[in-house]
């Protein structure tokens, strides 16, 4: 432990006489030290000790609470901002959520993309890749297809092409017996 004490201006006023005693000022500079020590080591085993215990009743008290305050949010009723003419109308949160979410849930084919709502931008760039893969996927099993059949209609041929050999060797034979006969 170190302890540091300035002489000049714990022995002395402004006025050059004498504060303390250097007793009185050393004691004073242990007891500071020791305090901050001990303040610190209460400080740690306070938030070790402590600090989980109130996180998780804190979040005990949360997971009790947020649920039924999101329901009242929610359901709570408040008077909508008439339009100029129109008498004011009471709604909540969730009707008026429910509300923008069928509106915007309408596909609406328009000419540009920024007249496009987020929905229909969601549906077309869905269509669009899904169309993508199809293309891809089908051009690959449209060449396999085509290479097995073009492969079987090769095999087919040679197949066809022994056949007619054979038929060929055979009345060979025969002719040469015929001549070997007569």
């Amino acid at each position: 432990m170190k302890i540091e004490i300035t002489i000049d201006d714990k022995i002395f006023d402004e006025n050059g006489c004498p504060n303390e005693t250097i007793q009185d000022q050393v004691y004073s500079a242990i007891v500071e030290v020791l305090s901050q020590r001990l303040w610190g080591a209460v400080k740690n085993k306070v938030d070790s000790e402590i600090g989980p215990r109130i996180g998780s009743r804190i979040q005990e008290i949360a997971n009790c609470i947020l649920p039924g305050l999101a329901e009242e949010v929610l359901d709570t009723e408040y008077k909508k901002a008439p339009a100029p003419g129109f008498p004011p109308s009471t709604t909540s949160f969730r009707k008026e959520l429910l509300a923008t979410i069928g509106e915007n849930l309408i596909y609406r084919r328009t000419g540009t993309y920024a007249e496009k709502n987020v929905f229909t931008r969601t549906v077309d760039s869905v269509v669009e890749e899904n169309m993508r893969r199809f293309k891809v996927e089908f051009a690959n099993t449209a060449n396999e297809q085509f290479r097995a059949e073009a492969m079987e209609y090769v095999k087919s041929l040679e197949a066809e092409n022994k056949r007619l050999e054979k038929a060929a060797k055979s009345r060979e034979r025969r002719a040469k017996k015929d001549t070997k006969t007569k």
